[in-house]
């Protein structure tokens, strides 16, 4: 696959790993995924020197609007360096089925936060998240 990075820059590949959770226990619940170098744009989706997307799986065919998972993709370029970065964010398993349709994202500074809409209003996540993290398949388990 051709790298479409501009001419003379350097690559580097990154994880975005750090993870911190709110309201597991409310309808909604809330993730903030840091990155020092995010800064903001008018459009939500959009940084300063870069691309982000994030895409909701779909786990279940059944129920079109169901998951329990989703991947970032971000790209931000610092032109006075010559480098582009690369992170990746992957979280393979809630601990319960979200709303993909209603479910939101955004980019503030120094963050991405990630509004997950429960398709149980009523199901409680803090006994999960609090064993094992957001992600509920551990390390080994992945594929």
């Amino acid at each position: 696959m051709p790298d479409d990075s501009p001419v003379g820059y350097k690559i580097k590949r990154r994880v975005l790993g750090e993870v911190w959770v709110r309201d597991v226990e409310k309808e909604i619940v809330t993730l903030d995924i840091p990155c020092n170098k995010l800064i903001p744009t008018d459009n939500k989706h959009l940084p300063k020197n870069g691309e982000c997307y994030l895409q909701f799986s779909r786990d279940n065919l059944l129920e079109l609007n169901s998951t329990q998972s989703f991947e970032i993709k971000l790209t931000l370029r610092d032109d006075e360096e010559k480098v582009k970065t690369k992170y990746n964010f992957k979280l393979r398993q809630l601990p319960g089925p979200i709303n993909r349709q209603r479910s939101s994202w955004d980019i503030v500074k120094g963050k991405i936060v990630v509004k997950l809409h429960k398709m149980d209003k009523n199901d409680d996540w803090t006994l999960p998240v609090k064993c094992k993290g957001i992600d509920q398949l551990n390390s080994d388990e992945s594929s």
